[in-house]
């Protein structure tokens, strides 16, 4: 039987990875609520591209102790999920699997979400202060509430280039084309491994951008680089303007000082952050996006 990929949260970015492992025939099942797991359930799950539209009919529950076969070491779980939701995701898992533990891949924009997954005991050695130090010590350290960790040894990291949106039940847009998604993998906090390579086989069978990196982490931060113009942008500011230039500068060069305080690699300003930027596929969604996010919280 082929690996079971369960994509807990079917959103923008998720729904889209779900639909192209699918699609590629790779085994999937969505996790997901509302009305939109139910159009799901009864209708498929609709994927729109700029080259086709396609209705798909994914396995899909609402909880993952409504999993069959259930839960186990044989599943990768893709948590894509909003960073915040994705340690009450793995406080789930862990409860439903202790002693069978399924790979977690992170697929959050933040860098918190793989920390919360993996078993660290021990602490975190790239963490000033943090070798040794109790468990409780290193999640407060990083922000992360103890009570939500879980122990997942298999954690992998996911960069996360993919312009996707859902607003419609049942339904998401990718507005790349050719290769939707640039989704490298790699062990965390560093390395890679066989199922790394063999996971990424996977995503670019489905028409992704995927190759196992063992410093999949340092993309990861780099790519919160740019997100600061996120705020920026939803605050009105003209990304043509020499105040937003100003401001983003400003909010980027905080970032990196946090980065740096805190002796986390990352790629600085220059040819590999340039690099990192431009080689990501081709996603035209501009000003949609933003309105889809304040219509989602709305």
């Amino acid at each position: 039987m082929p690996r079971r990929y369960v994509c807990y949260g079917v959103g923008g970015v998720g729904g889209t990875i779900a639909a192209k492992l699918a699609q590629s025939g790779a085994n999937v099942t969505a996790i997901a609520r509302g009305e939109h797991l139910e159009v799901i359930q009864t209708k498929g799950l609709r994927l729109r591209t700029q080259a086709e539209d396609v209705t798909l009919q994914i396995a899909a529950v609402g909880h993952p102790s409504e999993l069959e076969p259930a839960l186990g070491g044989d599943d990768v779980v893709i948590i894509s999920t909003k960073a915040h939701q994705a340690l009450d995701v793995l406080a789930v898992i862990a409860a439903l699997s202790a002693g069978d533990e399924p790979t977690i891949v992170c697929c959050t924009n933040g860098i918190n979400t793989e920390l919360a997954s993996l078993r660290c005991e021990s602490g975190m050695p790239h963490i000033p202060g943090m070798r040794g130090a109790p468990l409780r010590d290193v999640l407060t350290r990083c922000c992360v509430p103890a009570a939500s960790v879980s122990d997942f040894p298999n954690t992998i990291g996911m960069l996360v280039q993919l312009s996707g949106t859902h607003l419609v039940p049942g339904e998401v847009v990718c507005n790349s084309h050719g290769v939707h998604g640039w989704l490298d993998i790699g062990c965390y906090p560093t390395g890679s491994n066989e199922l790394c390579e063999s996971i990424a086989a996977d995503f670019r069978n489905a028409q992704f951008a995927c190759e196992a990196d063992p410093q999949v982490m340092m993309k990861k931060r780099t790519k919160l680089l740019s997100n600061v113009n996120n705020c920026l942008a939803i605050m009105g500011q003209d990304e043509d303007g020499a105040a937003h230039k100003t401001l983003n500068d400003a909010l980027i060069a905080e970032a990196e000082a946090c980065y740096i305080a805190a002796n986390m690699p990352y790629h600085p300003r220059g040819d590999s952050y340039r690099s990192l930027r431009v080689e990501r596929p081709d996603s035209p969604r501009g000003t949609y996006v933003r309105v889809q996010q304040l219509h989602r919280i709305l």
